[in-house]
């Protein structure tokens, strides 16, 4: 059969036509879709090196938050990691070397996998920004009559999300 034959027709009936064959328009169907399963399993090889090809790309600590969350899934577990910046409850070093050091780590520990990073004593709205801006992500804790408020974590300029004591800032 020549390509033109297995076109079925997709033009609507016209009232000085007679009715269409709809027997040999199904028969038209059903061989084009035959023709591309062949043509897709002849192409079948190349889905596994793709993936090979994607993965290539991808750094040691991505193929093994990858596999962390796969294996998680596979057990029916939602796993989600959340990593810990120290810095700023130990006030090691001033304000800038604290934000350099944490957006580092943050950057470090969500390439490493980590779904959000918890610089744990964070309060300052612009440490807070950086921190989001570096890692994507940020929890920070809220406590009653304590220096951060989910308004002031608002107009921080990021999205908050209300949890029992936490609020996760976002870009």
């Amino acid at each position: 059969m020549a390509d033109d034959e297995l076109t079925p027709s997709t033009d609507e009936p016209k009232d000085d036509q007679p009715d269409r064959d709809w027997q040999a328009e199904a028969t038209k169907w059903k061989a084009l879709a035959r023709k591309h399963e062949k043509a897709a399993s002849a192409f079948s090889f190349a889905a596994p090196r793709l993936a090979e090809i994607e993965a290539s790309g991808k750094s040691e600590q991505e193929r093994l938050a990858e596999g962390r969350q796969a294996a998680a899934r596979s057990r029916g577990v939602d796993l989600f990691l959340s990593a810990r910046v120290d810095v700023f409850i130990r006030r090691e070093g001033d304000l800038d070397a604290q934000v350099a050091e944490g957006t580092r780590r943050a950057r470090r520990y969500r390439e490493a996998g980590a779904d959000n990073i918890y610089p744990i004593a964070l309060s300052d709205r612009g440490t807070i920004r950086a921190m989001v801006t570096a890692s994507g992500i940020v929890n920070v804790t809220l406590r009653r009559g304590g220096p951060l408020s989910i308004e002031r974590a608002r107009a921080a300029g990021h999205a908050a999300q209300r949890t029992p004591r936490a609020c996760s800032a976002t870009r």
